[in-house]
């Protein structure tokens, strides 16, 4: 296989090969372009099992590379005429690998984006967001706020204290997660969101009313 400092990836050998994997070697090693005008020609790649078996008349593997890192290699071929990949052609196909590369890079961005909300929503409420008029942690600035009449609602387990000095910190926990996981189905059906937890302590808030901050406290019982 194929082993870099770059991501992982294996090409597998053998007689049914569909690369000439000494040309895809050569490319990775050296980062330069392999191109082969006429097969018919000696070569130092005449004795690979694919291209004795099926050789095509002109070939080319040139590396995808990011950041000086090899990330893959085009390989392309054409059976029926010699001295098909020219300069220009060259010059075009390296342009459109590069797109493809900035397209890739796009890709990753944007899934690292997508980790980062799933990571923040954990911590601070969409709702909460939404109620700053606004839906990325990473564009609310420092002391962002807004004015608006809102309903709270504040819960909590009676008895908490004596009972958690008498648990194991992970018991603790466990009752609290089980706690929390209940009671928050009840407040987003209400139109509420959470805001936060402080020990045994729910706090959550209401855009809606306080009609709705009672009637998700009736479904908290």
């Amino acid at each position: 296989g194929l082993e870099g400092s770059g991501p992982s990836f294996t090409v597998r050998r053998g007689a049914g090969s569909t690369l000439p994997m000494p040309v895809v070697d050569h490319v990775w090693r050296t980062n330069e372009p392999v191109v082969l005008d006429d097969l018919g020609q000696p070569s130092r790649f005449a004795r690979d099992a694919y291209l004795a078996a099926s050789p095509p008349q002109s070939l080319l593997c040139l590396s995808m590379s990011r950041g000086g890192r090899f990330e893959g290699a085009i390989y392309m071929e054409h059976r029926e005429a010699t001295g098909v990949f020219t300069e220009d052609r060259i010059e075009l196909i390296r342009l459109l690998a590069s797109q493809a590369m900035i397209s890739l890079e796009n890709a990753e961005l944007y899934q690292d984006l997508l980790r980062l909300t799933e990571a923040q929503s954990r911590f601070v409420p969409g709702q909460f967001l939404e109620s700053l008029e606004q839906h990325d942690l990473t564009r609310v600035d420092l002391g962002a706020h807004v004015a608006k009449e809102m309903s709270v609602l504040f819960a909590d387990l009676r008895g908490f204290t004596p009972l958690a000095e008498h648990l194991h910190p992970r018991e603790v926990m466990v009752l609290l997660n089980a706690y929390f996981e209940h009671m928050e189905p009840p407040i987003r059906a209400a139109g509420g969101f959470i805001d936060s937890f402080t020990g045994d302590e729910i706090m959550a808030l209401f855009e809606v009313g306080a009609d709705s901050a009672v009637e998700a406290g009736i479904g908290m019982c």
